[in-house]
């Protein structure tokens, strides 16, 4: 019986989904039930429409959208997550590694645990000095 309701028409997508989440989540809000309401007429409209073409370029257009807020957001986050990448390599490398700055040029040296003392010369600027690893 359900399978012959929804025979031509939108049925469940990512697009009703989200709004069926809003609406979960602001319907408990004193206020913003009505919004929350409202999502939930908009996703109801959407799974029962027939007008298929109209409902794919509607999820076509969110989901351009949402493509250009992750980037936005990527934008925003990305020197975090590179430095928590960076962080979480030296974590794995720590057994093995040592990590220091360069005196003159601020670079970051690795250098090999359990050597002595070493010479370690900076790749980017040439400086030179001896230290215990």
């Amino acid at each position: 019986m359900l399978k012959k309701l929804m025979a031509g028409r939108n049925g469940m997508d990512r697009l009703s989904f989200i709004l069926i989440i809003f609406f979960l989540l602001l319907y408990p809000v004193k206020y913003l039930y009505i919004l929350g309401a409202i999502f939930l007429g908009i996703a109801i409209f959407r799974i029962f429409s027939k007008d298929i073409s109209k409902r794919r370029m509607e999820l076509a257009k969110y989901d351009q959208m949402t493509y250009r807020q992750f980037m936005f957001l990527n934008k925003l986050f990305s020197p975090f997550t590179k430095k928590l990448k960076i962080l979480s390599h030296r974590a794995k490398e720590g057994k093995n590694y040592k990590y220091l700055k360069c005196s003159n040029c601020k670079e970051t040296l690795k250098v090999p645990k359990g050597k002595g003392n070493i010479k370690v010369t900076c790749p980017k600027c040439g400086a030179s000095k001896i230290i215990k690893s």
